[in-house]
């Protein structure tokens, strides 16, 4: 119950950003709004987005591996 809460908190954060995020472009200035500023601010979102995602992937896949028992470790023991 308590992670349903954190996601449905997590949401909720983000839902409001957005709507903040949309509240805010529409009250900015042209000058801001051209389409050079607009062009790199896109560049810049899309580059942490690209990094943000490869680490989660590596988040992900090192709490993989450090959570699988190791199998092969008890096959080349000279115990076995």
């Amino acid at each position: 119950m308590v992670s349903f809460v954190r996601a449905l908190t997590v949401f909720a954060l983000l839902c409001s950003s957005t709507a903040i995020g949309f509240f805010l472009r529409s009250q900015l200035l042209d000058g801001y709004t051209q389409t050079g500023a607009l062009d790199s601010m896109n560049l810049v979102i899309s580059f942490l987005v690209t990094i943000t995602a490869i680490i989660i992937g590596l988040l992900i896949n090192s709490t993989k591996i450090s959570s699988t028992p190791q199998k092969t470790a008890g096959r080349y023991s000279p115990d076995s």
